[in-house]
């Protein structure tokens, strides 16, 4: 009788190499031990660093940065409009990415093409990496309308997306350190120099205002053991209630449409909101993908739930056979720019044109209306700063001052 043999059974591998320049690289490959590893990589120019059992369940969950998927998607164009075949792109976009999660996906993402997977089956397992938009333009551009149009198309997107971001920064950033230089100096005023006036003020037996008592009091209570307690509290309690009605239909629906009512910042998350939405529609749409799946797609990028309502009425009209512009004008929620151009397009059949412009003009009214947000806020924040102090220093000065009237009367 033979030996029984003893089955040996492949796992997946998160190994360590580094290349001749001393550059080290992370990846994922199957093999039954270490000892493989080190045995296949002897003829690939690397050299082998260390290995160990890896779940790739893990990787799911990551999440990389606008900038790091920019950059893989513009050099991904780049290589495969140069002739390289994508199995060698990926390889070479594997050596040069910095990111650790993004060399695991780009590793695992070649395991998946050597086994036969397409690479729309490869980027649709990273969900939390490549948003259903990502995945849509690159199935269409393996079923026929070319990958490298698309991933040009996907970079401008991405970039566009960038831009978006950087616009949102740009309205939050200056109000944000305005607000919390303005609450520093006051909490320091409060715990610091109210405490001395009063400790004065109390000593002379002076005569306090009713404002006075006021500042007196807030001081009091912020330095109190239980003020930073119960401070914390009640910020943790809105924040749990924020991300509650965030996950809640119902409730949402009532947070956007009182985010939209906002002097200012309502048009401004409105007319943000449409460009976001067109600016998608428009790419997937000149992709050829149907236009009841784009709007779909395109509707999970808005951001407001009363926009997204309107979207899916949008959707249920169209799958009756309305036209599109009917359908987006029985719903009151586009503007009259947006209806007519769609009417334009729609009778010259070039509707996805019509949603980049569309992306453009919103584009450039958010700018518009984020600069005169801007302009406007500074006074605002200069009164209301000023406000404050002189509050504070009227509270401990007008004691002083009526002090000095008895003295001189």
């Amino acid at each position: 009788m033979l030996p029984s043999r003893k089955k040996t059974t492949s796992r997946i591998y998160i190994y360590k190499v580094r290349d001749e320049t001393g550059k080290s690289f992370c990846g994922l490959v199957e093999a039954p031990d270490p000892r493989a590893i080190k045995k296949n990589l002897r003829s690939s120019n690397l050299y082998f660093v260390s290995a160990r059992p890896f779940r790739t369940s893990q990787l799911y969950r990551k999440k990389v940065s606008l900038e790091t998927l920019l950059m893989f998607t513009h050099r991904m164009y780049s290589l495969i409009e140069a002739g390289i075949p994508i199995l060698s792109s990926l390889n070479i976009l594997w050596r040069q990415t910095e990111d650790l999660t993004m060399q695991l996906v780009v590793s695992r993402m070649m395991l998946q093409i050597e086994s036969g997977n397409s690479l729309s089956e490869a980027v649709a397992e990273f969900p939390n990496i490549f948003s259903n938009i990502y995945i849509a333009m690159i199935t269409v551009g393996e079923s026929g309308a070319g990958l490298v149009p698309l991933l040009k198309e996907l970079s401008l997107y991405l970039e566009a997306q960038k831009q978006f971001i950087s616009r949102i920064k740009r309205a939050t950033i200056y109000p944000s350190i305005v607000m919390v230089i303005a609450l520093l100096v006051m909490l320091f005023m409060f715990i610091f120099v109210v405490p001395t006036f009063q400790r004065v003020l109390n000593s002379i037996n002076a005569e306090m205002p009713m404002i006075t008592q006021v500042l007196m009091f807030i001081s009091d209570t912020i330095r109190t053991v239980y003020f930073p307690v119960i401070s914390l509290a009640v910020l943790l309690g809105l924040y749990y209630l924020y991300r509650y009605m965030e996950r809640v239909p119902k409730m949402r629906r009532i947070l956007d449409d009182w985010k939209m009512k906002v002097p200012i910042l309502g048009e401004i998350v409105y007319i943000l909101s449409l460009g976001r939405f067109t600016r998608t529609l428009g790419l997937l749409s000149g992709s050829g993908l149907q236009i009841i799946r784009s709007l779909q797609i395109a509707r999970s990028t808005i951001g407001n739930q009363k926009i997204e309502d309107a979207v899916h009425d949008v959707e249920q009209q169209i799958s009756q056979g309305i036209s599109l512009y009917e359908a987006f004008r029985s719903v009151p929620v586009f503007p009259v720019i947006m209806l007519e151009m769609v009417g334009i397009a729609e009778k010259k059949g070039n509707i996805s044109v019509a949603f980049e412009k569309l992306a453009v003009h919103f584009d450039e009214k958010a700018d518009y209306l984020l600069n005169r947000f801007l302009v406007l806020l500074e006074p605002i924040l200069i009164i209301v700063v000023g406000s404050i102090v002189g509050f504070i220093l009227a509270g401990v000065y007008l004691p002083i001052f009526s002090l000095w009237k008895g003295f001189a009367g």
